[in-house]
């Protein structure tokens, strides 16, 4: 094993999915479950969630930077956004 700094998370992270050979499931778990295809997706999901928080966040920046002095809030709720003049 080649002894290398390898950051915890992000790209080349140190304990990858694909370098796992196996992985441990509690006694409650569905053994005939592919465990490696249930956290490929749980990460296929966060993917999704942070995408869409990203297009959120930057929608609200542009929206505040073109309309001074206002307070512009996003609707987790409906996803939409709202602007309240201050």
């Amino acid at each position: 094993m080649l002894q290398e700094w390898r950051p915890r998370w992000g790209y080349k992270k140190a304990d990858p999915i694909a370098e796992k050979g196996f992985i441990e499931l509690s006694d409650q778990a569905d053994p005939y479950m592919d465990a490696f295809a249930k956290l490929k997706e749980d990460k296929e999901k966060r993917i999704g969630k942070n995408k869409g928080q990203q297009l959120r966040n930057t929608a609200a920046a542009r929206l505040y930077s073109k309309v001074p002095h206002t307070f512009v809030s996003a609707i987790r709720n409906l996803g939409a956004l709202t602007v309240i003049a201050s």
